[in-house]
């Protein structure tokens, strides 16, 4: 990587951090220094690796295959940061190793944000649940968030769930996506037998936030061509 990337990368990792402060997420240690550092959960890399791997691996070669990782959709959207050989496939390896790369960033609460259409609309009052992936069960909480006018949403971990003075945020980790809404039907391919999935860390790009463009296929039945014949009676 090229050292002004990872400088901007930082940077920019900073600045949101100082939003969240000054809009009350994250507790301020005082005007000269800045939010104070929140703790990461305590991760053990080898060992979620190695559980990731063993729920999702059908074949048993010790790795996950891009239609194993249909299962790990938060995975399978962010091939790029876990495949870091190029092979195509994931390794426990591969997963520890971002999952180190969650802890040396140091980012106990990251923001999330992203966009949800229905047949091109804005999914409006919907409502999203993202839940850790089952190797990542007790170390990171949960989310929910509400789906505004213009689609957005910035899901966050229930109050009980977060450290003390933090007002939302979410924890890093690799999520399901369940995206519902009270009136409208949203089919089950994203929500209880969902195929999305999304990975929250700390190279999150805000500039360039997730869209999930959700199709709902109804089906309207033509009507019927064929008219009432009258019958002369003699």
């Amino acid at each position: 990587m090229h050292p002004s990337s990872k400088w901007n990368r930082h940077r920019s990792h900073q600045t949101f951090l100082v939003i969240l402060a000054l809009a009350g997420f994250l507790p301020c240690g005082g005007c000269s220094r800045g939010p104070s550092l929140i703790k990461p959960p305590y991760y053990e890399p080898e060992k979620i690796g190695g559980r990731a791997v063993g729920q999702y691996d059908q074949d048993g070669d010790g790795q996950l295959s891009a239609t194993e990782l249909k299962a790990c959709p938060g995975i399978a959207s962010s091939m790029k940061k876990y495949d870091t050989d190029g092979d195509g496939k994931v390794s426990a390896e591969e997963i520890a190793h971002r999952v180190q790369f969650w802890i040396d960033s140091r980012s106990g609460i990251q923001g999330c944000m992203f966009k949800v259409t229905l047949n091109g609309r804005p999914l409006a009052s919907g409502r999203v649940e993202l839940d850790p992936e089952p190797f990542l069960a007790g170390i990171v909480p949960a989310a929910t968030g509400k789906i505004g006018r213009s689609g957005v949403t910035s899901p966050s971990a229930a109050a009980e769930d977060l450290p003390a003075g933090v007002k939302g945020g979410m924890r890093c980790g690799i999520y399901k996506l369940r995206i519902t809404h009270p009136k409208l039907q949203v089919p089950a391919c994203y929500n209880t037998e969902t195929e999305l999935g999304l990975e929250i860390g700390p190279d999150f790009d805000f500039f360039n936030p997730p869209i999930f463009s959700l199709r709902n296929h109804v089906k309207i039945l033509p009507r019927s061509n064929h008219r009432r014949r009258r019958v002369s009676v003699p």
